[in-house]
């Protein structure tokens, strides 16, 4: 019987709870500190871990969100972060976490003593990231405390908050914070963040993400250390034609650009971009807007970014455009937006004489089943680019639906490219009688004349491709083709039955 019993008692044997304390602080602290709190439960000796962990991360989703916590006579929240805040140990609060999105009752001065009272606690505590989130303050300001911008461990600040005001010194600020996201919606104010990107001297990664507001902002970025910039920005419906903002972008070491602005509606202005490695532009005009405008104000932005060497590049319905020559570039990721604006396709390759590595996406292209052949507007060069005879070596198509355009386009780069390795072409299963196996696509490209004779030819199944043809609602189809129609001026077939 002792020896049955000896099994049982091991396996009832606690056995995390003999681990060293700092590996149970290290684990506790993966926890959001609600639940790292709550662990007290399984055993004495957890007791006051709690009260060493170095990530502090406070969400109110887990307290009562409406008027119904006012039979505490506090609210909760506030009262639990006060606790934990109060009975910390003097070891270093590496990470600090604060979540106030899900409140129903009105913001006050008293909220902001207290988060202005942990903030203060944390640098004392050498803190170095605070992750902060206000939103929804009933028309309440707040200012974060100036003792945050002269703080000497902050190293990362991410802000997201529709109410929160910068107040930054003149000189001092932020001496060693390297990574700053701020998060915005619809700003009342041009002033909550015109003042804060031009005063981290040793800042290295910038995110900016927001909803335009309904006033007109320029936004200066000065930071002669940053590596990283990205900015996304989303479509406000109220406000989407008024003016947006003006990017003036002073970053001479800058090396990585992301830029996210669907209805393109801020102009951005890079200086100094010399450095500049790799950026990726996700544009889109709108019929309500004037595409010469859109045309001349994407040209200058490319031009501003002519020495990149990796592009991921998307506008859809970009037309009378002019580029400029992208001799460093080798590797490009275009993104058609379903128009097969293969106008777009050859101006890069004339562009692009060094161009070694190609990757083509026809994102949104409406399913071969559901609308008949598209009248394509590829016009080959008569002399082939320079890319196409001396550089280019792999070429990847995805979201290939097999129909004529497409076709064509596959027969031009294979005919022309002279150094080719390798072509990828990716489909998704056939789902659909109407639709083309892998196996006649690849008979159909094997019959194509190859400029290279080493090239290999691969056709692929896209298992991740049936968002783009599950999604798409026949008002949705009828939609995009007239706007395809208005904008492009193009014959286009129309199949689209009820």
């Amino acid at each position: 019987m002792a020896s049955e019993s000896k099994p049982q008692e091991e396996a009832d044997e606690d056995r995390i709870s003999k681990l060293p304390d700092d590996v149970l602080c290290h684990i506790l602290s993966l926890l959001d500190t609600h639940e790292a709190v709550r662990t007290t439960i399984l055993s004495k000796k957890w007791n006051n871990f709690w009260t060493s962990l170095p990530n502090l991360e406070f969400y109110d989703k887990y307290f009562p969100t409406s008027y119904s916590w006012l039979e505490y006579e506090c609210d909760p929240f506030m009262t639990f972060v006060d606790r934990v805040m109060l009975l910390h140990d003097s070891k270093d609060i590496r990470k600090f976490s604060l979540s106030r999105m899900h409140r129903e009752v009105e913001f006050v001065v008293e909220d902001v003593y207290h988060i202005h009272r942990w903030i203060d606690a944390a640098i004392e505590h050498n803190i170095v990231e605070l992750d902060l989130s206000l939103v929804d303050c009933k028309g309440m300001n707040f200012y974060l405390p100036q003792s945050l911008y002269t703080c000497t461990t902050l190293v990362v600040l991410k802000v997201e908050s529709n109410c929160i005001s910068y107040d930054p010194p003149i000189t001092g600020c932020f001496p060693r914070l390297k990574v700053l996201v701020v998060s915005f919606t619809n700003p009342d104010s041009p002033d909550p963040v015109r003042r804060l990107f031009s005063c981290c001297p040793v800042l290295e990664d910038l995110a900016i993400y927001g909803y335009p507001g309904r006033d007109a902002l320029d936004i200066t970025i000065s930071a002669p250390e940053l590596k990283t910039l990205k900015i996304h920005l989303s479509c406000n419906e109220y406000y989407m034609y008024d003016p947006a903002y003006t990017f003036n972008i002073d970053a001479p070491k800058l090396e990585n650009f992301s830029l996210k602005d669907p209805w393109f509606l801020s102009n951005y202005h890079l200086e100094n971009g010399n450095s500049l490695v790799k950026a990726k532009i996700v544009l889109n005009d709108s019929e309500d807007y004037d595409p010469i405008d859109f045309a001349d104000r994407t040209t200058a932005l490319l031009g501003r970014i002519s020495n990149v060497e990796c592009l991921s590049f998307s506008a859809a319905f970009l037309e009378d455009f002019h580029l400029s020559t992208f001799d460093t570039l080798y590797q490009l990721e275009l993104s058609l937006g379903g128009c097969n604006n293969w106008e777009l396709l050859i101006e890069f390759l004339k562009k692009s004489p060094n161009l070694k590595h190609l990757v083509l996406k026809n994102k949104g292209r409406l399913p071969y089943f559901e609308l008949d052949e598209l009248e394509s507007n590829l016009v080959s060069p008569p002399v082939s680019p320079n890319c196409l005879l001396s550089s280019l070596e792999t070429i990847s198509i995805k979201q290939f639906t097999g129909q004529q355009d497409e076709m064509e386009v596959a027969e031009y780069l294979l005919k022309n490219g002279e150094v080719l390795k390798t072509m990828k072409i990716y489909i998704m299963n056939p789902r659909s009688t109407g639709e083309p196996t892998k196996e006649e696509l690849s008979n159909k490209l094997l019959m194509y004349e190859k400029g290279s004779k080493t090239c290999q030819v691969e056709v692929i199944y896209d298992e991740n491709w049936t968002k783009y043809t599950n999604v798409i609602s026949c008002s949705e189809i009828r939609e995009s083709v007239e706007k395809y129609k208005r904008l492009s001026n193009v014959r286009l077939v129309n199949v689209v039955k009820e």
